[in-house]
């Protein structure tokens, strides 16, 4: 799972704050226990994961990492819609330089927070009464 972080969150994380590759995988193996995680599997294979923390107000998604051969291709938004259906009230954060920003906007996430670097968005979802809201189809499936 490091190594789908490392390819896809890199880019983001190193303009930020520089990457040492060992400081990075040791933080990544303890956030990593404060949470839970799902492996996304498409067709079969590791396709990426997704971590989440749930609290009683809401769950944050943490981190969802897609395979690059996987991003820009449905699955995302799919993942997303799948998790917005179940949960209450959704958040994350995401990086400004992130092309994912666009995608959460038109998954209906708002932004509620930023800061130089970072922005938090929140979706309030079909498990709170937004009826209506188009169901996921064909999703992938992840491990619990």
């Amino acid at each position: 799972m490091f190594e789908c972080y490392a390819r896809t969150m890199r880019c983001h994380v190193e303009p930020v704050w520089g990457w040492d590759p060992e400081f990075q995988r040791q933080g990544f193996a303890r956030g990593l226990s404060l949470g839970s995680t799902k492996v996304v599997e498409v067709n079969g294979e590791f396709g990426g994961f997704v971590w989440l923390q749930k609290s009683p107000e809401s769950t944050m998604l943490r981190l969802i990492c897609l395979d690059p051969r996987y991003q820009r291709s449905g699955i995302g938004s799919r993942l997303l819609m799948a998790l917005v259906a179940r949960v209450r009230r959704l958040r994350l954060k995401v990086f400004k330089t992130n092309p994912a920003v666009a995608l959460y906007g038109r998954l209906g996430f708002v932004p509620v927070a930023e800061d130089d670097h970072m922005v938090e968005m929140v979706h309030v979802g079909a498990a709170a009464g937004t009826a209506g809201r188009p169901k996921p189809h064909h999703a992938p499936t992840w491990e619990d």
